[in-house]
């Protein structure tokens, strides 16, 4: 067997022990390591936050219409400051919030901006937004993350806002 063929199976030797490793510490049932879904927002659950006038249907017609609602509530609320239009700076702002158990809206964070004028302006509108029906868990009211992506177009002198449509 020559020199370099058992530097091969050494480093297959090393990354399959380091696999074993890392499969055995992920297994392991440690109980100060399981997430619990009441302090801590999930993506995803089996009742996803909604407006009370969203009620109605699936899962998926409740988020949709919800979805419409913070469009909409966005596009009366928001306030595109006089700078940026005058600079013409346009794009599009990604905002992360939290649906607390309560339905509040809270830990309102810019995932992606475009310009701290607008990153500000999509901020303060989300942070605007009324409470929702909290999501829910196995029966229990559990925090859960949206994200929002709020496109602010500016048309020469007129000043248009959109939200980018999914």
């Amino acid at each position: 067997m020559s020199f370099h063929q058992r530097i091969l199976i050494l480093k297959h030797s090393l990354f399959f022990c380091f696999f074993l490793i890392q499969l055995n510490s992920f297994c392991q049932n440690d109980s100060s390591k399981i997430i619990d879904s009441t302090t801590t927002p999930v993506a995803f659950t089996n009742e996803m936050p909604h407006y009370s006038d969203c009620k109605d249907g699936n899962n998926l017609e409740r988020s949709i219409c919800t979805k419409q609602k913070i469009s909409q509530f966005i596009e009366k609320n928001i306030i595109i400051p006089e700078k940026a239009i005058e600079k013409s700076i346009q794009g599009t702002v990604y905002v992360r919030f939290v649906v607390g158990v309560d339905g509040s809206i809270k830990d309102v964070e810019i995932i992606k901006g475009v310009h701290p004028l607008l990153d500000d302006a999509a901020m303060n509108a989300i942070s605007k937004l009324p409470n929702m029906v909290p999501g829910k868990q196995s029966g229990k009211n559990v925090p859960v993350f949206f994200q929002v992506p709020v496109r602010f177009v500016v048309d020469g002198k007129k000043r248009l806002f959109r939200r980018k449509k999914s």
